[in-house]
């Protein structure tokens, strides 16, 4: 990618999302990137989810995830080994951002408690 590309978010954005044309309407591609998307969970489903999310032009994501990452979850978990002892939530929010440098991520680190979602 060429530098000036990644200088506005907007010149980025078309870029970014050039190849969704013909799979996305624009006014889909429209909601999704203004969508406030929560991802409840950022290991197995919810950690697999938050890229396919970003890479299809969502910019405002809220991870919510009390855990941080172990050796047992590598064979199921969108990490890696340097990953271990870091929280769930900012390894996807610094990947995030590596992948869509525009993308306002934000995290919560407590677990799910009765009454917050149903």
């Amino acid at each position: 990618m060429q530098e000036h590309q990644l200088d506005n978010n907007e010149s980025f954005y078309r870029e970014f999302t050039l190849r969704n044309h013909g799979f996305i309407t624009e006014e889909t591609q429209q909601r999704l990137r203004k969508s406030q998307i929560l991802i409840a969970g950022c290991g197995s489903t919810g950690g697999s989810a938050i890229e396919l999310v970003v890479r299809s032009g969502a910019e405002n994501l809220i991870f919510v995830d009390n855990g941080d990452y172990e050796l047992v979850n590598a064979n199921r978990q969108n990490m890696t080994v340097n990953d271990i002892g870091r929280l769930k939530a900012d390894v996807h929010r610094a990947r995030t951002h590596s992948i869509h440098p525009y993308c306002r991520c934000g995290g919560h680190y407590a677990g799910r408690t009765t009454g917050q979602a149903s």
